[in-house]
C-alpha cells in the first residue's frame, strides 16, 4: 500500500510513491538510538545549566541565534540538538 505521492517535480525523488510512514522531515529523530542520543544531549546541556528549569533550558536554547522565539514546538529534532550546543558555548 503506499501513501500519497511526494509533490516535489524531481523524478529522483526517491520518496515518489513511498509509504507515508517511511517519509520522516528532515531534522526528525526517527530512530530510538537518535531519540536516546538526543535526550543524552539534553542531560549534557542541562548539566551545564543545572540552574535552569527543562522548560527553560528548550525554550533559551531554542531561540538562540534568533530576533524572535520560533517556539519549541516547531523546532526539528536536530535543530534543537545544535541549539543546545550552541547555548551550553555560549554559557561558558
Amino acid at each position: 500500500m503506499t501513501g500519497p505521492k511526494c509533490q516535489c517535480d524531481d523524478p529522483k525523488c526517491t520518496l515518489h510513491d513511498a509509504p507515508k510512514r517511511a517519509r520522516v522531515p528532515k531534522g526528525r529523530a526517527n530512530t530510538t538510538e537518535l531519540k536516546r542520543r538526543i535526550v543524552e544531549r539534553v542531560l549534557e546541556a542541562w548539566g551545564q545549566a543545572p540552574e535552569l528549569r527543562l522548560g527553560q533550558l528548550l525554550v533559551n536554547a531554542a531561540s538562540v541565534g534568533t530576533n524572535a522565539m520560533p517556539g519549541v514546538y516547531y523546532i526539528e529534532d536536530l535543530d534543537l540538538v545544535n541549539a543546545l550546543d550552541a547555548f551550553v558555548t555560549r554559557m561558558k
